[in-house]
């Protein structure tokens, strides 16, 4: 079964999409696989505090 980066980080938003914005704004030349986790969940943390 298929499994999206979000569900493998046990994470409930998506991954997927913050990694397409990092990519197609171009911040940098590559975007590690956990760049996007670590953006998600300190979005997320600031949106809680």
């Amino acid at each position: 079964k298929e499994q999206h980066r979000s569900s493998r980080a046990g994470l409930q938003f998506p991954v997927g999409h913050i990694h397409h914005l990092l990519r197609k704004e171009k911040y940098a030349k590559r975007v590690r696989a956990c760049a996007q986790v670590y953006l998600a969940i300190s979005n997320k943390l600031h949106d809680l505090f």
